[in-house]
């Protein structure tokens, strides 16, 4: 998972602040024995979530603790095999879907607009309307940095 975000925050210290993220997440897949949205049995499925929400942070010295809620639009695609009367063909298929990313996290800094993050996210998707994910949820963990743009 690759995570890029732009942050706004009105003011320092102990205050809401607005963020829209990026998350961008892809797995590799063999012989899956649970039912999915493919009939593929090894491929690639990747996804795409925009997020923007708002959240609070917390200074306790040089450590921030922060929660952040999410609502956003995930962006699914995978590969199919299509059959047709005359024709075998692989298609790539994009589904979207309501989506909502939770997030708990520190920041540690190391100068006044530079920290080291860890930070644990939980996403929920609802169901598409073609078919349901085999797996709507899931935990993610992020380590990285933050710094200041302007």
């Amino acid at each position: 998972m690759i995570t890029t975000a732009l942050e706004y925050r009105p003011k320092e210290g102990d205050h809401v602040f607005y963020r829209f993220t990026y998350d961008a997440i892809g797995n590799n897949y063999s012989n899956v024995l649970i039912p999915t949205p493919t009939n593929v049995n090894s491929g690639h499925f990747s996804e795409s979530f925009f997020s923007l929400g708002s959240g609070y942070r917390k200074v306790l010295g040089p450590i921030r603790v922060f929660g952040l809620i999410q609502p956003g639009i995930a962006t699914n695609s995978y590969e199919k095999v299509i059959i047709d009367e005359s024709a075998i063909g692989v298609g790539h298929v994009k589904e979207q879907y309501f989506g909502v990313k939770a997030s708990l996290g520190a920041e540690y800094y190391l100068a006044e607009h530079f920290a080291l993050t860890f930070e644990p996210s939980y996403f929920y998707l609802a169901e598409g309307k073609s078919f349901r994910l085999p797996n709507p949820q899931s935990v993610n963990f992020s380590v990285g940095f933050t710094m200041t743009l302007f």
